[in-house]
């Protein structure tokens, strides 16, 4: 005899969020995705389907476990474990998504004490048959519009577990945490500056900061966020009276995950500028806070200033009262200084270019800079000097315009170094980039250069984890250093004019001891360009937390 399993209806609505990828680039905002879970008890929703074990109605759904991918790969933190409430209507917590197309690829149930009652049948399975919407379910987020998703479930108990598919399907659950930041900027701590409303601040003597975190878990880039966007290159601030709430995945059955949250804020940047300036990372492991350097306070925010202006009867948990803004910048506005060529005793040539010229405007302002090669190498820059002290996680990037009309043979290899607490060199991580026939225009990364076009490493390196630039631009080489468990962790990031994560590759190596063996940059250096002509740079800058 067939027996009659209970259809449930989950719905799916998205809602608007502030998740950013790099800043400040392009204007882009996050969507809220929350599942309402509705019983259908009407006769006429129930469907015949063989042995369907019988529904427990005295269950309490208690969190959703809940799969997404990009069509591809699970996205950074899937799968989800997201709490019901019971408000009228079971509904979920709320997850955050940045805009694109996602696909729903499992929907699991539980009661408090982790015992599965209802699930939907896995792609492939015997009971995905005779679902109306089986899985994959397709949805999309579109930024500043709400979209609807429908995912249905069976009831469910372990003795069906191969009709469902489970048997060749496992899940780790992951929780979502919340951190929330929110910060000051002290005006005196900047004398001179009067330009700060051209960059969305409100130029009061205390003012809220405008500020970007990146998360990290064990070393990977998982998201960055931020309280401002651009819009039509103009610094709009979404709302800065507000803290930033972040949430991070902590998976739990798994010890010892280590989370790494890095700020940075908008701030003057010494050139006549504002650049983003790393200031601090918090760390801590799994979901034991306070383990790490995380301070709450009593609101359960961080709260930090950038000055003195505080109140003493209530001071922030952080306060840094120096300010310190990058110690390397250069965009071509003025002159080249900084890099070094056949002008000033190295080689090559760094030439000062005019937006517009031969086709390119400027990544910023209205000027960039044109880099070649002579016979011997080309143009080196020691950024802010050969530094033996790690003062913390710093980075260093540069605009750089990649042409698709390159030539086989055409590219350049540009080396970020690192020393010892010796003053010596310790290592190169280097970006190839180069034009490849029956490939296209490539980049991967590496430790070691030739000096000259090598395609072998444009095409193995990583594993092949290699980039194809398929449309002409601008685009962003960021070389990110970073303490993962005083071991130093270099992530090697491709953005976008419109700061979209491209490509990472990261490179480790044991020996490397942030301790006893690692110490500042030492510098920045084209060890060849072969492309006719010369490469087009802008907004090249190295930002390090004050020593």
């Amino acid at each position: 005899m067939k027996k009659i399993f209970l259809l449930l209806m989950m719905t799916a609505v998205v809602l608007t969020g502030c998740k950013k990828n790099e800043t400040p680039q392009a204007d882009q905002a996050t969507g809220e995705v929350e599942f309402n879970i509705t019983n259908i008890m009407d006769e006429g929703s129930r469907v015949e389907i063989p042995n369907i074990p019988d529904c427990d109605l005295e269950a309490v759904a208690d969190y959703a476990v809940v799969a997404i991918t990009d069509g591809t790969d699970p996205i950074p933190g899937s799968p989800f474990t997201m709490a019901i409430s019971d408000i009228g209507d079971l509904m979920t917590d709320v997850l955050k998504l940045a805009p694109g197309t996602y696909y729903v690829t499992s929907f699991e149930v539980f009661t408090s004490d982790d015992v599965k009652i209802w699930a939907a049948p896995l792609e492939g399975s015997f009971y995905a048959d005779f679902m109306n919407i089986p899985l994959n379910v397709e949805f999309t987020v579109v930024a500043y519009q709400k979209a609807g998703v429908e995912v249905e479930v069976l009831c469910y108990d372990e003795t069906v577990a191969d009709e469902f598919g489970f048997t060749w399907f496992d899940i780790d659950k992951v929780v979502l945490k919340d951190v929330c930041l929110f910060g000051d900027i002290c005006l005196t701590q900047f004398p001179g500056v009067d330009n700060w409303t051209d960059y969305g601040y409100s130029g009061e003597f205390d003012m809220p900061a405008l500020f970007q975190v990146e998360l990290y878990k064990n070393g990977t880039l998982l998201a960055t966020y931020s309280n401002f966007e651009v819009v039509n290159d103009v610094i709009v601030p979404n709302d800065p009276l507000e803290a930033l709430c972040i949430q991070y995945p902590d998976a739990l059955e798994v010890d010892g995950e280590e989370f790494d949250l890095v700020l940075s804020v908008l701030q003057p940047d010494g050139n006549g500028g504002f650049a983003l300036h790393e200031w601090y990372t918090f760390e801590w492991t799994d979901d034991a806070q306070q383990d790490g350097n995380l301070n709450f306070g009593d609101d359960n925010v961080i709260d930090f200033y950038i000055g003195d202006c505080f109140n003493d009867a209530t001071p922030p948990d952080y306060a840094w009262p120096e300010s310190c803004p990058p110690c390397f910048t250069q965009g071509y506005e003025i002159n080249t200084d900084g890099w070094y060529d056949q002008n000033n005793g190295w080689y090559g040539i760094v030439t000062q270019t005019a937006s517009g010229t031969d086709g390119i405007t400027s990544s910023e302002g209205s000027w960039h800079a044109i880099f070649e090669e002579d016979t011997d190498s080309a143009p080196y820059t020691s950024f802010c000097g050969n530094l033996d002290t790690w003062t913390g996680n710093w980075f260093a990037q540069t605009d750089v315009y990649l042409d698709i009309n390159w030539t086989d043979g055409e590219g350049f290899d540009y080396s970020v170094a690192a020393s010892r607490q010796d003053g010596t060199h310790l290592r190169d991580f280097i970006w190839h980039v180069g034009y490849v026939d029956g490939y296209g225009l490539l980049v991967n990364a590496s430790n070691n250069t030739d000096a000259i076009f090598n395609s072998y490493k444009l095409l193995n390196e990583n594993g092949g984890n290699y980039y194809t630039i398929t449309s002409s631009g601008w685009y962003t080489l960021k070389t990110v250093f970073t303490d993962v468990g005083d071991v130093l962790t270099v992530n090697l990031e491709l953005y976008d004019a419109s700061g979209t994560l491209l490509l990472t590759n990261t490179r480790s190596n044991p020996a490397d001891l942030i301790s006893t063996v690692v110490g500042g940059s030492r510098y920045g250096w084209f060890t060849f360009i072969s492309v006719d002509g010369g490469i087009a740079l802008d907004e090249t800058i190295l930002d390090r937390p004050c020593e």
